[in-house]
């Protein structure tokens, strides 16, 4: 029997890099975004992976702090479900 070889996830050069710049613009965009949705906070925390209550407030009051790849990439699919609804 032969098993597949998994490779550790590394960058992936066929897909963009978010930069940090653009990571704070799409982390600003979707608060107004799902302010715009009408999202619960709850609903909101969610889609974003389980954001923690006080992140996503802080997130709200226009405080951005760093943002993992995981979450760059969530956002922009959002950003891209808005795009498809509009």
């Amino acid at each position: 029997m032969q098993f597949a070889t998994i490779h550790p996830i590394t960058a992936r050069p066929d897909l963009p890099v978010i930069t940090d710049e653009e990571a704070a613009v799409l982390a600003r965009t979707t608060v107004n975004l799902f302010r715009a949705w009408g999202l619960a906070d709850s609903e909101a925390r969610v889609l974003l992976g389980g954001m923690a209550q006080r992140t996503w407030a802080r997130w709200k009051a226009g405080d951005i702090g760093r943002i993992d790849r995981d979450l760059r990439a969530r956002m922009a699919i959002l950003m891209g479900i808005q795009k498809a609804l509009r």
